[in-house]
């Protein structure tokens, strides 16, 4: 951990003259400025500094090794407030402007960002705890530490106070708010809004500009108007409003970038835009730039070395011979050797990235993908590491997905985002189409592999059949192009592999279909499940080939006279003669299928040694005996990540996590993996790679570029100039000093294609590794005389008992209005003294010293980290909501909430939806959901009708319903502007199909799903949408727009707070209203007829 930087004015006025050697200014990468009187204070580099606000030369203020941002300068301008992680998480501090060390003001390890000060002197940050980001709330505390004080506003995120101090201008919703997307001319339902609020009173905020129809962002009040930042114009630039929303005017032309950060002092608007630092003139209505210079030492652009460079591996490929490994990480390329034998390390351009590296067949080259520039191209290098990169695919024109080496070593084979498969000559360059995808399928291709004598190939591929579910197997010639669909397309079938003798293709086939639970019946039961689908099956390539799982029998097997004596190993002699050369034949070969006498259960990986299967069984990885009459299985190698086999078959490659690493092996293909691999371990634990910061953060920005014109939705990127928007921002990439200075750049560069879904991705920051971790006891507190009184628990539900919060754990007795007087022994007087004594023992126990009435009680008790912290809020918030629909309803109506759309959250749904099927209304809250990928599942259950029942015929009992589980009540579904993603595609599918009413606000609008598939080489990157949506006449839709709801209705940021939600109300009263005009009528058996008349037919249901 690096210490702060403490400079005095005097001291750094000081250094600034000394003559005896001259100071080398440079230009950094400047953001988040804040002025007061002559002082500007910015970020850079990661830190804060500080110059005149004419600009000249800064001075640093803050050296940490995390980042310090949002600063905010005091009135008077001599403190500054802003964001940091000194301590544990990310936290609010100040410092004064002339330096020194900072104080910290929260006790909260993230989740806060610093709005600004009030005019009396108060900081004030904002809030996203409440319900773990249903909501901001704004808040002040004194520089000078202490309690927090709310500013009663629910989704307030940017505050701005009139020249009076008597109101408050502030904004709700924002891209940046809900999801941090990077997108211009954005207008969906986040669209950010501006309101004003007088301070103190018990009155509902006012929206102003509710017609502007473009966001409004960064409030900042001065000379009775609010200025402020919009793309209404088709580009950001500075508008403002008088404070009674009247007079909407626009003062600047558009800026060249977007407007990250700006804040007012004296009529004049600091903002950032590209790398620099700029003046609007509110009087002039001019722009001027500041000329900043930094005195650094650059550190962070200094090379260093990577200690663990399998942090960001690529790719790990067997070489042919099974002697080595090319490893492709961060980049860059090794080919390790178990023991010590040299590794060979790669010199790789430093403008370019390597995926994807394999030795040739013939040892003399590594093949590799180079993606340079806007280029992407298979290379291959000298295999001794010599030399430069030779080109081989000259001009490919789509991202190259992944290759293989023929055996001959002539011909490359190569499959990208066209959905090409092309064999390319290596000498000439020239390039053969083998098969040419038509599915959509941008990643057709599968698991190629080649015969034994490398004249055939086989490859799963995308096929039309109930797309995108469906692979099929091919075989093909290469001497001829000829190829087969050698299966049906009725299953999904993938993962061929020949056999050593080239007469059979073994290959994965999805086919299993044992159903679980055999009988869908019971309790919550949405439909049933395939686990286990994957069968082992072969294909006989030769037609005289005999099948070698067939069992012997009297015709085909030997007498016990002609056996006895045999052994293992009569079976080896003659392993090195040349066998017969399999006949490889096509026609009709998917009529030649067998299927293998092993248990279903492979999911994913096969491969073929002359004696073994190997193929992946739940974690672990097995071995099939190729044997007629006992094909064993046996665990290979417990809980691999993967196999992967030399070209003799003789030789295995193991990978297997180690801690934070990787460790690979290279072990002969045999029933079971040794034991003891410590001489077989591939040699990369003492693998280093030593990079050069500005050299990789130039690749990083064009890698990203160059991803998303391969990857984004729309083929014609928008219609914008992409090599013109790469133009426009390469040179920003020269001033960073910082890793996250290129993540704001690249969000930047995202932005222009206006798409969600678009955020950006951390990658290799630096971090403090000596912070404490914060932890949590699920309560809120207030400080008392003797300690710190609890003034709630956290609630969540009764039944969950694993999700309960430390404090309401069975065998605690921590009430409501205890007063926590020691933690561990350490007096507790403040939420500070708790956190404090709390840091660092999440998941351990701790001594609880409390007092009861008077009464000293001592509880041990285990808190939870930030991570529990945040789903305690959830559920607490959540149980808030549960009980005001049990409470307004009179228990009439159910309620679930969704916060994602994940796997946890079909948990949600079968706990919750199921419980209360008996109601005659229930709402589904997907308000704040955050997408994920099962509405379908959820709309098919909603889709569900009953159409006859079963039942005792004397009305006794409970009726149960046909078809099962199905609701015969009515649905109200919840939704605001933060519903994103597939919550927004739950939301359209119930209103398309007519499931109930959609209520609250217009959804955020990130329609176009994605992948995730575009990282850069440390992992970082900006997300990409690839998938755009249309309903079933083909219109595009959500996109940049949302789903509207059929009742708008606004929660109003003061009466949500106080604890009222009236999209909540409003869906209770709709659904009371449906349930009085359509109740759920009850399930009554009619009179049996008599013996002789049978019963009636079935009749259409209204």
């Amino acid at each position: 951990m690096k210490l702060f930087t403490s400079r005095p004015l005097s001291l750094a006025a000081a250094l600034m003259c000394s003559a005896a050697a001259p100071a080398l200014a440079e230009e950094g990468f400047y953001q988040h400025p804040s002025a007061r009187g002559d002082v500007l204070v910015f970020a850079s580099e990661g830190d804060l500094w500080r110059t005149t606000r004419a600009g000249g030369t800064a001075i640093r203020l803050t050296n940490h090794e995390q980042e310090e941002r949002y600063a905010k300068v005091s009135p008077d301008g001599t403190m500054v407030a802003f964001n940091a992680s000194y301590d544990s998480g990310d936290d609010i501090y100040v410092m004064p402007v002339a330096g020194g060390a900072p104080t910290r003001l929260t006790f909260e390890g993230g989740g806060l960002a610093t709005v600004g000060w009030t005019p009396d002197g108060r900081v004030i940050f904002s809030s996203r705890l409440t319900g773990n980001g249903q909501g901001e709330v704004l808040h002040t505390v004194s520089p000078n530490g202490g309690e927090a004080t709310p500013i009663p506003l629910w989704r307030a995120n940017a505050a701005t106070y009139s020249a009076d101090g008597a109101t408050l201008f502030f904004s709700r919703r924002g891209l940046y708010a809900r999801a941090r997307d990077n997108a211009v001319l954005y207008r969906g339902g986040g669209m950010a809004q501006l309101w004003s609020w007088a301070d103190g009173s018990s009155e509902e905020a006012t929206q102003l500009l509710a017609d502007f129809g473009a966001p409004i962002r960064m409030p900042m009040a001065h000379g009775g108007r609010i200025y402020f930042i919009s793309d209404k114009s088709g580009a950001d630039a500075v508008w403002s409003v008088a404070e009674d929303g009247t007079g909407v005017t626009k003062h600047s032309g558009e800026f060249a970038f977007p407007v990250l950060q700006a804040s007012i002092d004296a009529g004049e608007i600091f903002h950032q835009n590209g790398a620099d630092l700029h003046d609007f003139s509110t009087a002039s209505n001019t722009l001027s730039t500041l000329s900043i210079d930094l005195i650094t030492d650059r550190e962070q652009t200094r090379p260093r070395t990577l200690e663990n460079p399998l942090a960001n591996i690529d790719a790990a490929r067997i070489s042919p011979s099974g002697k080595s490994v090319a490893v492709t990480a961060r980049g860059e390329v090794a080919v390790a050797s178990p023991m010590q034998r040299r590794r060979v390390e790669f010199a790789i351009p430093d403008d370019a990235r390597a995926r994807e590296a394999v030795m040739g067949p013939k040892g003399e080259h590594v093949y590799m993908i180079l993606d340079r520039g806007d280029a992407r191209s298979v290379v291959r290098m000298s295999a001794d590491g010599s030399g430069e990169p030779e080109t081989i695919t000259k001009g490919y024109d789509a991202h190259i997905w992944s290759f293989a080496v023929a055996p001959d070593d002539a011909a490359i084979l190569v499959w990208g985002k066209k959905a090409r498969l092309q064999k390319i000559n290596v000498e000439t360059g020239a390039a053969t189409l083998l098969a040419q995808n038509t599915t959509g399928d941008d990643n057709a291709f599968s698991a190629l592999t080649f015969s034994p004598d490398g004249e055939y190939i086989a490859y799963a591929e995308t096929g039309p059949q109930n797309y995108p579910n469906i692979s099929n197997i091919y075989v093909q010639g290469l001497a001829t192009g000829e190829r087969v669909q050698a299966t049906s397309g009725k299953f999904s079938d993938g993962d061929p592999v020949f056999s050593a003798d080239g007469a059979w293709l073994y290959f994965i086939s999805q086919r299993n279909f044992s159903p679980e639970p055999g009988s869908p019946w019971g309790d919550r039961n949405m439909g049933v499940s395939f686990p286990d689908r994957g069968e082992l099956h072969a294909l006989q390539l030769d037609p005289e080939a005999e099948f070698p799982f067939t069992p012997e029998n009297e015709l085909t097997g030997e007498s016990a006279d002609d056996t006895a004596g045999s052994s293992d190993e009569d079976e080896g002699e003659n392993e090195d003669e040349e066998s017969a050369k399999a006949n490889i034949t096509l026609s009709g070969l998917a009529d030649r299928l067998f299927k293998l006498p092993v248990k279903p259960g492979a999911n994913g990986g096969l491969l073929a040694s002359d004696k073994f299967l190997y193929t992946r069984m739940g974690e672990d990885w097995v071995s099939v005996k190729i044997d007629q009459n006992d094909p064993k299985v046996e665990t290979f190698a417990g809980k691999a990540l993967g196999l992967a086999m030399s070209d003799d078959r003789k030789t295995v490659l193991v990978a297997q996590r180690a801690g934070e690493s990787l460790d690979f092996a290279l072990v002969p293909a045999g029933a079971t993996m040794p034991k003891d691999v410590d001489n077989k371990r591939v040699r990369l634990d003492d693998w280093r790679i030593t990079i050069d910061s500005k050299t990789e953060w130039e690749l990083m920005f064009l890698d990203a570029w160059r991803l998303h014109r391969d990857f984004a939705y729309d083929p014609a990127l928008r219609g914008v100039d992409w090599e013109a928007v790469r133009d426009q921002h390469l040179p920003l990439v020269t001033r960073i000093g910082a890793r996250t200075e290129l993540g704001t750049i690249m969000g930047q560069m995202a932005s222009q294609l206006g798409i969600l879904h678009s955020q950006v991705r951390g990658g290799d920051l630096p971090e403090d590794e000596e912070n404490g971790q914060l932890a949590f006891l699920g309560a809120r507190y207030a400080p008392v005389a003797s300690g710190l009184r609890i003034t709630s628990l956290y609630s969540g539900e009764a039944d969950l008992v694993n999700l309960q919060p430390p404090l309401r754990r069975p065998g605690v007795d921590v009430r409501k209005g205890d007063v926590i007087t020691r933690v561990d022994g350490r007096s507790v007087a403040s939420l500070a003294d708790l956190r404090m004594a709390l840091s660092s023992k999440a998941g351990q126990q701790v001594r609880l010293d409390l007092s009861r009435a008077g009464t000293a009680i001592t509880e041990i008790v285990t808190p939870m980290n930030g991570r529990g912290r945040a789903m305690a809020e959830y559920y607490d918030f959540t149980e808030g909501r549960k009980e005001a629909v049990e409470r307004l309803s009179s228990g009439e109506i159910g309620y679930l909430k969704l916060r994602a759309m994940g796997g946890n959250d079909i948990a949600t749904f079968a706990r919750d939806f199921f419980a209360q099927m008996d109601k005659g209304g229930i709402i589904i809250d997907v308000r704040n959901n955050s997408g994920g990928n099962i509405d379908s599942v959820l709309i098919a259950q909603l889709l569900r009708r009953p159409w006859a029942f079963w039942g005792k015929p004397d009305g006794s009992g409970v009726e149960y319903t046909n078809m099962q589980n199905a609701y015969r009540g009515h649905i109200a579904v919840l939704i605001d502007e933060r519903t994103y993603s597939d919550g927004e595609t739950f939301a359209g599918g119930v209103k398309s199909l007519g499931l109930g009413p959609l209520i609250g606000t217009r959804t955020a609008g990130a329609g176009i799903w994605l992948s995730d598939r575009n990282r850069v080489i440390d992992n970082g990157g900006v997300r990409i949408a690839e998938y755009a949506q249309y309903d079933i006449n083909g219109n595009w839709i959500v996109e940049g727009y949302g789903v509207s709801p059929d009742y708008e209705i606004e929660n109003g940021p003061y009466a949500t707070y106080q604890g009222r939600d009236a999209q909540l109300e409003a869906a209770i009263g709709l659904l009371r209203q449906k349930m009085a005009e359509e109740p759920m009528r009850d399930l009554v058996p009619g009179p049996l007829s008599p013996l002789g008349t049978p019963a009636a037919d079935v009749s259409k249901l209204d």
